[in-house]
């Protein structure tokens, strides 16, 4: 049988992963699923400041990504940078 080309990491590894990308001014790394719930997170940030960041960051990207004719660009969205009042937030589709 062929291996399939789409990889899951168990559930336990999920944190690991994302801790990774915690370096170079990276403080929390987030995972959050299409409809706006945190799946994940590993990083600096309490709990609740990083399900409120969630939210304004599913929010904004769905409201670019709904409505394309009301934005200032053309094309699919890539990344949403919004800065907050405790820092910056980048938004990046990880697939599908």
């Amino acid at each position: 049988r062929a291996p399939s080309m789409a990889t899951l990491l168990k559930p336990r590894a999920v944190p690991e992963v994302l801790g990774a990308a915690n370096v170079d001014g990276v403080e929390t790394t987030m995972l959050v699923d299409f409809h706006g719930n945190l799946m994940a997170f590993k990083g600096e940030h309490e709990q609740d400041e990083v399900v409120r960041d969630a939210a304004i960051a599913c929010n904004v990207w769905h409201c670019h990504s709904n409505q394309p004719e009301k934005t200032a660009f053309a094309g699919d969205l890539r990344t949403v940078l919004i800065e907050l009042e405790q820092g910056k937030l980048a938004v990046c589709s990880s697939g599908g």
